[in-house]
């Protein structure tokens, strides 16, 4: 039993850097998004948390099982063929019991985990945990697919300030203010109302695909080096423009993700508002600043300046739409004389 038990976990482990080692992403990924779309699923129909429901109402135990089976089934069956293939190929043989181990870590674990805490905050974060979670898978491969592995600790230590961030200002604000929250999840091109803002946020968009994957590719194929008291600062800056994002979130709760302005909505010139007229932009570029360092890349920086320009055209077009929409917004352009840098512009 012990050599078993020794094969086993040694086995797994090389499983990591194998034949289609990739499958150690993408079905945890999908697995976790399932889970998040069945918590979801559960907080609307009034269920309780899945493994909570399963202890305390044994009557339902058989349904909830089926059901969360039926949720993943395509996913245990595919990641079944995928370990078969990969033990014929390196072992010539199946061992049965490391399949249904490397079957359940892959494609069961991740789903059982995530369906519980997303019943619980769904009631509250709505569509914007399942919009993280969305974010989490396409974020995880575009930085590890072009990087070519998973042994990336730049990437992994990201990714963690980044999402841990995330969920931190998400849960804040739906228990403080649910409001803003549900105005922030209206993003993106398809969501602004003027032209000239689809197409800036289009632009926006794929220079910040282009910040994760340039790195990724950087990495994989050395072209820069970076020292590690860099990445520290990198990762540091990451975590500041976060912390500069709460400060805004929390001054000012018409903070929309698209350019608008609400019925109810006055000039807030207080907070981080004092300092520049448009901090969030501010902490978004003390952000994208960092996240190539905090991935080790050099190269990765070739694509601040176009987020620059891309801010810039933004932050011009959304001044001039409340100067013609926003009472006393001329005043506080007076009052308050810096729009992104203090000091500077």
């Amino acid at each position: 039993m012990h050599e078993i038990l020794v094969r086993g976990w040694v086995d797994l482990l090389a499983r990591l850097d194998g034949p289609l080692h990739f499958r150690f992403i993408v079905q945890p990924l999908v697995a976790l998004l399932l889970g998040a779309r069945a918590g979801i699923r559960d907080a609307r129909a009034g269920e309780p948390p899945f493994l909570s429901a399963l202890l305390r109402f044994p009557e339902r135990r058989g349904q909830r099982v089926k059901e969360a089976l039926r949720d993943v089934a395509t996913l245990l069956l595919v990641a079944a063929l995928l370990d078969s293939a990969y033990q014929v190929a390196v072992h010539r043989s199946i061992f049965l019991l490391e399949l249904v181990i490397t079957v359940a870590l892959l494609a069961l674990v991740p789903y059982l985990l995530v369906r519980g805490p997303m019943a619980r905050l769904a009631p509250a974060t709505g569509a914007a945990a399942l919009g993280l979670a969305q974010l989490v898978v396409v974020m995880v491969l575009l930085l590890f697919a072009p990087a070519g592995t998973l042994g990336w600790v730049e990437g992994w230590v990201f990714l963690s300030i980044f999402f841990g961030s995330s969920l931190a200002i998400t849960i804040y604000l739906a228990r403080k203010d649910p409001a803003l929250l549900q105005r922030r999840t209206q993003a993106g091109p398809l969501a602004e109302k003027e032209r000239s803002q689809k197409i800036i946020q289009g632009l926006a968009g794929l220079s910040f695909l282009s910040t994760i994957v340039l790195p990724a590719l950087d990495h994989r194929f050395g072209w820069s080096h970076v020292p590690l008291p860099v990445v520290i600062a990198g990762d540091a800056l990451v975590g500041l423009g976060f912390v500069v994002v709460f400060f805004v979130f929390r001054a000012n709760t018409f903070t929309s993700a698209v350019i608008e302005v609400a019925a109810e909505q006055g000039v807030i010139d207080t907070g981080p508002y004092a300092v520049v007229r448009h901090p969030m932009y501010a902490g978004a570029l003390v952000l994208l600043a960092g996240m190539p360092l905090a991935l080790g890349s050099v190269v990765g920086l070739a694509t601040f300046p176009f987020f620059v320009a891309i801010i810039v055209l933004r932050l011009l077009d959304e001044e001039r739409f409340l100067l013609g929409h926003l009472a006393g917004y001329a005043a506080y352009r007076q009052k308050t004389r810096y729009r992104l840098i203090p000091h500077v512009w």
